[in-house]
């Protein structure tokens, strides 16, 4: 059985540490070197620093004791520390922690730390925090510098004012404010560095008079005055009526009454300026606004000239010209463009400005457009609506504005309608966004009959538009080859006013199309049954027989070769067999747009389907189409299903 006294052990090592029995060291602390006594026993086992020291007689002052002189350890710092060695006890706060571990750290307590180290994150705060971020530089505490950091960045813009941050050495100012996460903007970092520069050169950093600021669209600038002619050796901030040679002062200049002049001895400027070169590094002026740099710092002459070149060269404008017919010319700030947009980031290049003389041409992009990106680019925010959001996502696309491009299709899911659906598809088509394809393709297959009665879907490419007609569409296919109709009239220029070409008769009137020259009729032939084949073009027979009921419309023989060559096209997609066999003979085969083959294939389907729906390759019926349900009545459903969704009905 173990028998355990850990607190009976505590508390007599604790009387021991109080009583004078037997102690063999002796300590002289601080500046008074108070004493104090300990037992070299105890501390070399507690102690690194002691459990070294004591192995050697250097630190011998009898036979028997031994004597440690500790000026820089104030005595109740030590006896903290004492009775943790004895005890295991730590009683610190906030308030003495510093010295506590800095003095821990020379006595080589490593076990001292950790307990440390959670105490001061868990009372972190604004009256502690650059004491602690000290603390955990110089001793590596890296639990508490994560933990310092987070909060100095979280409360940056406050801490940045506080007489803390002239506690911390150049290389830990340098350190902290050159971080990427300092959540404060670098006006505010720059005059934090200029007040630490004026606390080193020993100046009134309360009133420094480079950080006022001046009015609208006044400039800050130093004048330096020598040092014979003052004597004073420290800039004040406040307006004087003296003259010039005999005092630092804070004026408004006669020749521009609003700009800010502070008049400095060169000597001061020359020490100011060496004390903030290492610093400059913690200030990235790409940061700041090319107004501000020029009216609150360049004026102060603090920085090398050569790095005010540079920043102007960082800001430089460059050139973006959108189009217009009268080119209207953009500018924007190629900083700002390359941290925004992949595009620019790739473009701003020097090769590029030697190239192209700083200019982007983008005839693409209409100006109102542009002028959307820019306002997005510069602040996040853009006015989007359905008439521009294609025009606003091609550009984004083309200028790698990737989270603009979600923000695009986001609205256009949420407000496309019948009138936009279109342009819509072919957006999504062109740039593969899925989400809004299936949307908008979705929603063509249930409105396809409105739609199809439109001229939206006349911008679609050819390729688009038989992926769009091979879909299942609700409409019916008489519909559909109307749509094709008009298409191909659209892509040939031919106006349906002058070839009606959709203006269908009643039964049994048929509608014929005649050329201006004879337009033979293809022989039928068993042996060429292939759908959609054509070889009657240049055959030459007897024109068709009209009867009074028919309607014939006569196209110019050019104009029909190429509008019979845009249908051919389609065929394949156009599920001709939903077509009603006297609706097939009325609009359809008298055209001419049609094969004769093709024509037969479709008779004989007609006659016997089971038998000849092998031998034709005839797309199959729309698995969507129900002649049970008319198109109007669908169309009121659908608007109910729309209303449900708390979406507005479509126009159709």
């Amino acid at each position: 059985m173990e028998v355990s006294y850990p607190e009976l052990l505590q508390s007599q090592l604790g009387n021991l540490m109080k009583t004078e029995s037997a102690p063999d060291v002796i300590f002289l602390l601080g500046k008074n070197k108070v004493v104090r006594r300990g037992h070299s026993t105890i501390l070399k086992v507690r102690s690194g620093f002691f459990a070294s020291a004591l192995r050697t007689n250097c630190w011998k002052e009898t036979a028997h004791d031994y004597k440690f002189v500790k000026e820089n350890i104030e005595p109740s710092t030590f006896d903290i520390l004492l009775e943790y060695m004895y005890t295991g006890k730590i009683i610190i706060s906030m308030e003495n922690l510093s010295s506590v571990v800095n003095a821990a750290a020379e006595l080589q307590l490593a076990e001292f730390f950790p307990a440390c180290e959670t105490y001061a994150c868990k009372e972190l705060g604004s009256k502690s925090v650059f004491d602690m971020i000290t603390l955990a530089y110089l001793h590596r505490l890296d639990t508490l510098w994560l933990t310092a950091m987070e909060y100095f960045d979280a409360h940056a813009e406050s801490l940045l004012k506080e007489e803390g941050l002239l506690s911390l050495s150049e290389d830990l100012v340098l350190e902290v404010l050159s971080r990427d996460c300092v959540n404060v903007g670098e006006l505010d970092i720059w005059r934090a560095v200029v007040r630490y520069v004026y606390h080193k050169c020993g100046l009134d950093y309360h009133e420094c008079p480079l950080l006022k600021i001046p009015s609208w669209p006044g400039r800050l600038w130093v004048e330096i005055i020598k040092d014979q002619q003052t004597g004073h050796d420290r800039p004040t901030g406040g307006d004087m009526e003296k003259e010039e040679a005999k005092e630092d002062f804070v004026r408004q200049r006669d020749d521009k009454s609003q700009d800010l002049v502070v008049a400095i001895p060169q000597s001061t400027l020359q020490s100011l300026r060496g004390t903030i070169l290492p610093l400059l590094p913690a200030v990235r002026f790409s940061g700041i606004r090319i107004n501000d740099f020029g009216r609150l710092i360049q004026g102060t002459r603090l920085l090398p000239h050569d790095l005010c070149i540079q920043v102007y060269e960082y800001h430089a404008l460059a050139p973006m010209i959108s189009a217009s017919k009268d080119d209207a010319v953009r500018y924007g700030h190629s900083q700002i463009l390359a941290a925004r947009s992949s595009y620019f980031d790739r473009a701003l290049q020097p090769s590029w400005r030697e190239a192209s003389d700083g200019v982007f041409r983008k005839p693409n992009i209409e100006p109102r457009v542009f002028d959307l990106l820019l306002d997005y680019i510069y602040t996040d925010n853009i006015a989007v609506s359905m008439d521009i959001v294609s025009q606003l996502t091609d550009a984004a696309v083309e200028l790698g504005l990737e989270d603009l491009v979600e923000g695009c299709v986001e609205y256009a899911c949420n407000h496309f309608n019948d009138e936009s659906v279109c342009e819509m598809i072919a957006l999504s088509y062109r740039h593969r966004l899925e989400r809004l394809w299936i949307l908008c393709t979705e929603y063509f297959d249930t409105c396809g009959y409105a739609i199809l009665k439109g001229d939206s879907f006349l911008q679609f490419d050819e390729d688009l538009f038989s992926i769009i007609l091979s879909r299942e569409i609700y409409s019916d296919e008489l519909t559909i080859w109307g749509a094709v109709v008009r298409y191909s009239c659209h892509k040939v220029g031919l106006d349906l006013k002058d070839y009606p070409l959709l203006t269908y008769p009643k039964w049994p009137g048929r509608l014929l199309v005649n050329t201006t020259k004879t337009v033979k009729q293809e022989m039928f032939s068993p042996d060429n049954d292939d759908v959609g084949a054509s070889s009657d073009e240049d055959s030459e027979i007897d024109p068709v027989e009209t009867k009074s009921s028919d309607i014939v419309v006569t196209v110019p023989r050019d104009h029909f070769q190429l509008l019979r060559a845009a249908i051919k096209t389609f065929l394949p997609v156009i599920r001709l067999t939903n077509v009603p066999i006297k609706d097939f003979v009325r609009c359809i085969e008298g055209t001419g747009f049609v094969s004769s083959t093709f024509c037969l294939g479709l008779y004989r389907y007609y006659a016997l389907p089971e038998k000849y729906s092998s031998d034709y390759a005839f797309a199959p019926p729309r698995a969507v189409f129900s002649s049970f349900l008319p198109s109007e009545q669908w169309r009121a459903l659908w608007s109910w299903v729309l209303q449900a969704m708390g979406r507005p009905p479509s126009s159709g």
